[in-house]
């Protein structure tokens, strides 16, 4: 994403926020899948499966606030 060229600061940065809230609402699930799992973790994929997703959460939600920062930047 070019911040330089983005035409509507407010709009990047509130969609932002916005999908910021749902990977962070996913994450908070993830957790509690982990916790469920707990008793089957050495047996099966799912912990495996629920640690993928983690990450691909963590990374999103990286992603999210970078974007974030350097729309803000932008808008000043």
């Amino acid at each position: 994403m070019d911040f330089d060229r983005a035409t509507n600061q407010d709009a990047v940065i509130d969609f932002t926020d916005q999908l910021l809230q749902k990977e962070q609402r996913d994450a908070q699930e993830l957790k509690r899948f982990r916790r469920e799992l707990r008793d089957v973790k050495d047996t099966s994929l799912w912990s495996l499966l629920i640690d993928l997703m983690e990450r691909d959460t963590q990374k999103h939600i990286a992603i999210l606030r970078f974007a974030r920062k350097h729309a803000r930047r932008r808008r000043h």
